[in-house]
């Protein structure tokens, strides 16, 4: 897919159980491998200047075992202030996305009937 500012993503879904939860972005200058998302704690970033050059680095945030009360927190935060940084255009971008595709192979959740 390519957005229009001509930035191109590849998404995989594996349906597969015990899979483990990994994320990677990857760039021209380098990849961020971040594992058990979505409730990762650390990630790990490469920088390759080049293809015989690589440097690396570990970065931390927040506490595993408080991942829920972070996401209550946020939601507090988003209905007090009434904004929220534009996450919620992106989650409507994204459903838009994974219906599109949905219905281009076919698939339907037993409500869909319901529309």
């Amino acid at each position: 897919m390519k957005n229009t500012k001509d930035q191109m993503v590849v998404m995989s879904l594996s349906m597969r159980a015990k899979q483990p939860k990994r994320g990677v972005v990857s760039g021209t200058k380098g990849y961020v491998e971040i594992n058990q998302y979505p409730r990762a704690t650390e990630a790990d970033i490469t920088y390759t200047a080049s293809a015989h050059e690589e440097k690396h680095e570990k970065i931390t945030a927040g506490d595993g075992n408080k991942a829920l009360e972070y996401e209550v927190a946020d939601m507090q935060r988003y209905i007090e202030q009434g904004y929220d940084d534009g996450q919620l255009q992106m989650s409507h971008d994204i459903a838009r996305i994974l219906t599109s595709v949905r219905t281009s192979w076919g698939m339907k959740y037993p409500f869909d009937d319901e529309k």
